[in-house]
């Protein structure tokens, strides 16, 4: 069951969030939206990157990634990933609303057999007085010399205003759908696939003390799958999480150092899986996770890591070297004027 809940989580993300969650944000609960001055911002509410003048890099040394965004009144940024071929990656704003724009196209020939694939990748977002919108479009489609020819789609809705309700301030919506045919998802290929998934939450920040900030979400999500492999077997999956928990605490130990903690706890409301005759109801489970970080800043400079949990469990083993994992498993360095 566990499984099923983390696919549940990770399709309720999809899209609506895809860009985002870098290393300050993974430690404070992962979403960027709930941290509006963040400049992850900029992949969920492109209009954001008005707010910026950055060059970072972050990563593990398998994943990693550059950004580099200047510019005075108008705004010019180029994107760089090492598990992204595009050909292009840049970015383009000015006063309320931004663009973001990716690009790439492949081809290849070895004796008769052709292959070629290319993907398009678009970010709208516009400021406005009903609140922030973000707008995320991609498409790819491919040619592997087969019959078979993978494609696919997918959109993606983001939206944040002020919204007092109870003790909350806020409120986020994400939406996103994705459709796709001859695609390879969930370790099977489909001949056909769609996903759908809306999330909302309510959060607000409570300023503890001048050096502390609190962060309260609370939401619900619905995520709906359906996949079809090439024998026209269908599997159906849908379900509700309610409630969704989010809990972060961010707070200056010094003038230069900072640590954050996050918590994430999911509830599956109801879930329900079909396959062909075959139907699976469940309800009540949920998933926990506890999420640390530190953050050191000097000049212009900042340094964000996320700390393995396991430091906390045995911290001698990974000081002393005696621990095959690393104490931070991400990190990210950040220089803005």
């Amino acid at each position: 069951m566990k499984s099923k809940i983390s696919t549940f989580i990770s399709l309720s993300m999809l899209l609506a969030v895809s860009f985002a969650s870098e290393q300050r944000i993974a430690s404070l609960g992962g979403n960027a939206g709930f941290w509006a001055e963040d400049d992850q911002n900029i992949y969920m509410f492109p209009a954001t990157m008005n707010n910026f003048n950055i060059a970072q890099i972050d990563g593990n040394g398998e994943n990693a990634k550059a950004s580099f965004l200047f510019g005075e009144g108008t705004k010019y940024g180029f994107f760089m990933d090492q598990s992204s071929n595009h050909l292009l990656n840049v970015a383009y704003g000015s006063g309320s609303w931004g663009l973001l724009l990716g690009f790439d196209t492949n081809s290849s020939e070895v004796g008769d057999t052709k292959t070629s694939s290319s993907d398009i990748s678009l970010g709208f977002g516009l400021n406005s007085g009903f609140g922030e919108l973000g707008l995320n479009f991609m498409t790819f489609s491919a040619d592997d010399g087969s019959d078979h020819k993978p494609s696919s789609m997918g959109f993606g809705l983001n939206l944040r205003r002020e919204q007092p309700i109870w003790e909350f301030s806020h409120m986020l919506v994400n939406f996103s759908f994705m459709s796709g045919e001859h695609v390879e998802y969930m370790d099977q290929d489909n001949e056909k696939m769609s996903l759908m998934n809306l999330n909302v939450d309510l959060y607000r920040h409570w300023a503890l003390t001048e050096s502390t900030d609190l962060l309260f979400a609370l939401g619900f999500g619905y995520m709906s799958t359906t996949l079809e492999d090439e024998g026209g077997n269908e599997t159906e999956m849908s379900g509700i999480m309610l409630p969704k928990y989010t809990f972060a605490v961010e707070t200056n130990l010094l003038e230069w150092a900072t640590i954050r903690a996050g918590v994430n706890q999911h509830h599956v409301l109801s879930s329900t899986t079909k396959m062909g005759d075959t139907e699976v109801k469940s309800m009540g489970d949920s998933d926990f996770s506890l999420l640390f970080g530190i953050g050191a800043n000097y000049g212009g400079f900042k340094l964000d890591a996320n700390l393995n949990p396991g430091f906390f469990v045995d911290p001698v083993s990974f000081i002393t070297g005696f621990n095959d994992e690393t104490i931070a498993t991400q990190f990210s360095i950040t220089y803005t004027w």
